[in-house]
Formats: structure tokens, sequence, C-alpha cells
């Protein structure tokens, strides 16, 4: 592929998320997030693999009633305006993230 300096934004999962093609595949990146997302994440082979990798870093966490007591446990679990949350290593910026979560059933 040809390298350019043109970069595209666009939203996706409500994030705007800036889209280039590089000499060796897609590249994408937020600068919305938190400073460590401005790095470019890549190459990909294209632009939806970029974006489902992206859609999967950036997933709410789900977690077991278990995994929910653990994290209580280690003063990770707390509700904020009613809404309960939990620490998460974000896939995506690598920052620690105050976040929602569903609950699933144990497997």
């Amino acid at each position: 592929m040809k390298d350019t300096n043109n970069s595209e934004l666009i939203l996706h999962d409500g994030k705007r998320v800036e889209i280039k093609c590089g000499a060796n595949g897609i590249f994408i990146r937020t600068q919305d997030d938190a400073p460590l997302s401005t790095s470019w994440h890549g190459p990909y082979p294209d632009r939806l693999t970029a974006l489902s990798d992206f859609g999967a870093r950036r997933a709410i966490p789900k977690l077991t009633a278990e995994d929910i007591q653990r994290k209580k446990n280690h003063g990770y679990y707390s509700v904020v305006d009613g809404v309960p949350m939990v620490l998460h290593h974000c896939g995506w910026t690598g920052a620690t993230i105050l976040t929602p979560f569903d609950l699933v059933p144990a497997h």
C-alpha cells in the first residue's frame, strides 16, 4: 500500500477514530480517550479488521458474580450515580479505567 499522510476521522462506537493508510497497511488511533491512546495501532490488513480490533479492545467487561465479588474484595468495585462499576484495564489505551460492566452467568 502506498503511504499517505492523509487520514480520515470517523465516529465509531461513540469515539472519534483516526484511520490512515500506511506503507504496511491500515493504522488507527483515538485522541479523545487518554494520552496513551494517541499512538497508532496497526498495521491491520484492512479497515474492517482495524475497527473490529478497536471495538473488541474497548468492549465493556463481561463479569460473573464471582468476578464481581473478587473485585469488591480488592476494592475495585464501586457504585457511581447509581451505576455499578469496576476498575478495568483498557485493552486499547493501556490505562486503568472505571467502567460499567455486563453481568454474565458463570461458565
